[in-house]
């Protein structure tokens, strides 16, 4: 019995430090993250890269238990993030650590209690649920985000519009007042309209 309980305490003990050091890290990488947006002018040329981070989404697409769900992030932040590989990558393993540290705690205070089938079950439920719930959450915020700049990008170029009489000109003359996101969603459809194969463009921006 003292080296079952025993047992209990040291992985207790242990969830507990994991989801202590899973959080502290995901507060540096975060907080690392937001300044460096703050000074990029255009993401895919400029500003400071956050080495530690991409290190990181690097180490868990290697190994195997988190690749595909990792992959499975960034196939989110792709389609809403277009031509930058390097941000979607950083913003799937963002999300990542933070579904992990929560489901870190869950295990933690399954150990606190007996942990009994019903109990491993019930842990296993709400570690489901509440990481689906992170994801959306995660997801409409930036969709949320999308939209409003969005409406702000499309109202300067009908503004741009009656100054140049071309769409082309219009757009481009909005790109340099746009947000980074916008910049890059303009640009992309930039791309299309100026584009000889536009089917071709269109099919790639989509996808």
């Amino acid at each position: 019995m003292k080296i079952i309980y025993l047992f209990r305490i040291a992985l207790m003990l242990g969830s507990a430090i994991v989801s202590l050091i899973l959080f502290i890290l995901l507060k540096a990488l975060k907080r690392d993250y937001e300044e460096r947006k703050k000074t990029e002018i255009v993401t895919q040329t400029k500003g400071a890269k956050n080495r530690k981070l991409y290190s990181l989404y690097k180490k868990l697409v290697a190994f195997k238990l988190t690749r595909k769900y990792i992959l499975k992030l960034q196939q989110l932040y792709e389609i809403r993030i277009p031509n930058d590989m390097r941000q979607s990558r950083e913003r799937a393993t963002i999300l990542a650590l933070k579904i992990w540290s929560v489901d870190f705690f869950i295990i933690f205070l399954l150990m606190i209690f007996k942990p009994s089938m019903l109990n491993i079950l019930t842990a296993a439920f709400f570690m489901y649920v509440l990481s689906d719930m992170i994801v959306n959450s995660a997801v409409e915020k930036f969709d949320l985000k999308l939209i409003t700049e969005l409406s702000s990008f499309i109202d300067d170029v009908r503004h741009q519009y009656f100054v140049h009489r071309m769409v082309e000109e219009s757009i481009d003359a909005s790109l340099e007042k746009a947000t980074v996101l916008m910049r890059l969603h303009g640009q992309a459809i930039l791309n299309i309209i100026t584009s000889d194969d536009i089917d071709s463009e269109l099919v790639h921006y989509c996808n």
